[in-house]
């Protein structure tokens, strides 16, 4: 495309030029040569105005002096003994341009038949070698005839001059026309070869292009019309996900549901409804605009997708999707994403760090906190709802405790929580503090206890590598702050990253496990007497 059409439109037309001028000027060469010939054939004579002058001059000159020619040729034809001096004095005298002298040279073809006598044709003259021939006699001239003898290569010359000066011509018109098409084939191709670009930057999933022209053809139509249709896809695609994307572009997205294996990521910003109702509702959404924003390069970084905001917090997840990025070979891919989830946690803390940095702290731009919960399980992922209306979303029991498990980090006065599912799968790479197992309500089966940790830091060197290097790939991160919250300078123990978060120590003791609210409770042994106790007090009532 980028090549073809250009090059087709100047070769043809060049070609179609290039003919033409060749036809015209070869056209032009034979009528030429044809009247030229024709006339020579005819009449076997060329009258050249200026020779037609000079020879009726010469007529003149012998009219005038025909008695002394007349004497020349008597002497010449009698001459005895002197007629070879005679002969060689008329050759001499033969080769000016003497009109008299002219005359003379048929005289010296008959007295002399091998007389040189140059270019001179005499066909009319009756060659003889006798020396008693008798001379001619000049009379006067009163009808001129003029025959001339031209070779055909002179006769031609002024046509073969005429062929050149038009090939030339048509040479140098068809440099210039090849100048004007290539010009006029670029204005063509170029906008079409930047609309082709940008059409597969859109099969590609890059929505993001622009495009612009100034021309009110055709082609700038079609490139406004191209740049609108770009344009609206970067909108759909901002509420979706890229990879969602890419997956209805290519068909792979239909009605229904598919289990998966994938781990689920919720945030949430602490005693955010009291800090929405001092703000403004344009404040309100700048505010979450800016700290989602950069919460959401956190989750984009470690190959995430965004599932949906449920007001202000963020629902995201790795596997349930195919991931941008691909797992290392050496690495499951169920710990990767799970890996992936913990990095974006950590992401998350150093970029908040530097969000709050900003901000006053009074009421206009209060200093937030946000709990983040990370869990691995199977879900239903599809796309739910109608023809009209589609979400692809995950959904199932592993949504639901991903959920709960963020909500735990108010209970455990944590930052990040990730269930036992997760932690076995990326032990060895984070440094984590075992929390207090709870379990599901009601009853007390052991099969429901769910043991929780909390992520302190990356103790992998590999891991802090990366974390590092994308921090300092993200936008407003200062990473000499973002450091001592993440790395060998952050926090190695859950007590300082309370103190460096301020986040107080709870106590777990006055959990109200009673509360019908709490859809799960600590499993420790006082809570467990409590509710054997609570138990046999329904059982006497009954």
């Amino acid at each position: 495309m980028k090549a073809s059409l250009g090059k087709s439109i100047a070769l043809v037309a060049s070609i179609v030029l290039l003919v033409s001028l060749l036809l015209v000027t070869a056209l032009v060469y034979l009528l030429a040569g044809l009247g030229v010939e024709e006339n020579a054939r005819n009449n076997n004579v060329t009258v050249n105005r200026l020779s037609a002058w000079a020879a009726m001059n010469a007529v003149n000159e012998i009219n005038g002096q025909k008695d002394e020619i007349n004497e020349g040729l008597s002497e010449l034809f009698t001459g005895g003994a002197n007629q070879s001096v005679l002969v060689s004095n008329y050759k001499a005298v033969a080769e000016n341009e003497d009109p008299v002298m002219t005359v003379l040279k048929a005289a010296i073809l008959i007295v002399d038949s091998n007389a040189d006598l140059g270019n001179f044709t005499a066909s009319t003259v009756v060659s003889t070698s006798s020396t008693t021939a008798t001379p001619p006699v000049v009379e006067p001239v009163e009808t001129t005839y003029l025959v001339t003898s031209i070779p055909k290569n002179v006769v031609f010359e002024g046509v073969a001059a005429t062929a050149r000066r038009n090939l030339y011509i048509a040479l140098g018109i068809w440099a210039l026309a090849m100048l004007m098409l290539r010009f006029f084939s670029r204005s063509i191709t170029t906008p079409l070869e930047k609309l082709h670009e940008a059409t597969r930057e859109i099969e590609d999933g890059n929505y993001n292009i622009k495009l612009a022209s100034k021309n009110k053809d055709e082609t700038g139509l079609l490139t406004r019309n191209v740049q609108s249709m770009s344009t609206t896809l970067l909108n759909f695609e901002r509420l979706t996900n890229k990879e969602l994307s890419r997956l209805a572009r290519q068909g792979k997205l239909s009605l229904g549901g598919e289990e998966k294996t994938a781990t689920i990521f919720f945030s949430d910003i602490r005693g955010f409804t009291g800090i929405s109702e001092k703000l403004e509702a344009e404040e309100v959404v700048h505010f979450l605009n800016d700290y989602l924003d950069r919460m959401v390069r956190c989750v984009l970084a470690s190959g995430g997708a965004i599932d949906k905001f449920i007001g202000d917090a963020v629902f995201a997840h790795w596997g349930a999707v195919p991931s941008p990025t691909p797992p290392p070979e050496d690495m499951d891919a169920d710990a990767f994403n799970a890996l992936s989830a913990c990095r974006t946690a950590l992401l998350m803390r150093a970029a908040l760090a530097c969000f709050n940095a900003g901000r006053s702290g009074d009421n206009t731009e209060p200093i937030i906190k946000i709990g983040m919960g990370i869990n691995t399980g199977r879900v239903a992922a599809g796309q739910i709802g109608s023809d009209e209306r589609l979400m692809f979303t995950i959904i199932g029991d592993a949504v639901t405790l991903t959920d709960r498990t963020e909500a735990f980090n108010k209970t455990f006065g944590t930052q990040i929580l990730v269930t036992e599912n997760t932690y076995k799968l990326v032990e060895k790479y984070f440094l984590f503090e075992e929390m207090p197992s709870i379990i599901e309500k009601p009853g007390l089966n052991s099969s429901n206890k769910i043991r929780m940790y909390a992520l302190v830091n990356v103790i992998d060197k590999k891991e802090y590598v990366w974390l590092v290097k994308t921090l300092s790939s993200l936008p407003n991160i200062d990473i000499d702050r973002a450091e001592k919250y993440v790395g060998p300078w952050g926090p190695r123990s859950l007590a300082e990253l309370r103190a460096l978060i301020e986040i107080p120590k709870p106590d777990l003791s006055k959990i109200d496990t009673a509360n019908e609210e709490i859809k799960y409770r600590l499993l420790n042994d006082d809570n467990i007497r409590r509710e054997k106790h609570a138990n046999g007090k329904k059982a006497v009532k009954k």
